[in-house]
């Protein structure tokens, strides 16, 4: 499976990211409220060996959520070592972060 633990300015732990090896889904758990500025919302990005940075899906600000992949877990985030979680307007169609980062951890495949 893949693991990703994001945590937040000072170090402390705040999402939990993980997908088992080839499944389409991505197991959002919240492990602390998230803070996002008005107007916001969190986007998951993957950040790739090489390439640009992809879209996973949008942060629930507490509790937990499930985001569905376009593909599997193991051909999406097999060359991605780190997450990041940016403040985006809502409603946002970026294709790309542009707004404050929040977040960002490990992205670590188990097994």
């Amino acid at each position: 499976s893949y693991v990703g633990l994001l945590t937040d300015a000072e170090g402390k732990a705040a999402v939990l990211a993980s997908s088992v090896c080839q499944g389409k889904v991505l197991t959002i758990k919240v492990l602390k409220p998230i803070a996002t500025p008005t107007g916001t919302q969190l986007l998951l990005w993957a950040l790739p060996l090489e390439g640009a940075p992809f879209l996973l899906g949008v942060l629930p600000e507490k509790s937990s959520a499930v985001i569905q992949m376009p593909g599997t877990s193991e051909q999406l985030l097999s060359q991605v070592p780190r997450l990041i979680a940016t403040a985006e307007p809502l409603g946002s169609t970026s294709v790309k972060p542009t707004g404050a980062t929040i977040l960002s951890g490990h992205c670590v495949k188990l097994w």
